[in-house]
């Protein structure tokens, strides 16, 4: 018994220690272990570590310019266009004089 928890030996290589008030950690050989904090959730398999916490999930030798998909599949975030990059929209009556080659308008 710790403190304010419980040791436990789940098998011979696996050890787990719960604090009820603050979290709970499973440990197991070769540096493998989860930590579940009410703020913070860490897997780490052999210094990989995935970490999701209140600034979303952090993946090993993740970047910023690659996005987690719901398929748990990444994309290159770079590669897409910028709302910035993309021409405006005008709805217009009749098409003006004088356009703006940035513009597309549509007619309505």
């Amino acid at each position: 018994m710790t403190p304010n928890g419980l040791r436990t030996k789940v098998a011979d290589d696996v050890h787990a220690l719960c604090d009820t008030a603050n979290f709970i950690d499973i440990k197991h050989a070769y540096n493998q272990y989860v930590n579940l904090t009410p703020n913070r959730l860490v897997i780490n398999n052999n210094d990989s570590k995935i970490i999701l916490d209140s600034n979303g999930i952090n993946l090993p030798n993740g970047d910023n310019e690659h996005v987690l998909t719901s398929g748990a599949s990444t994309i290159d975030i770079s590669q897409y266009a910028k709302k910035t990059d993309l021409p405006k929209m005008q709805f217009v009556s009749s098409l003006p004089e004088t356009t703006d080659s940035n513009t597309l308008y549509f007619v309505i």
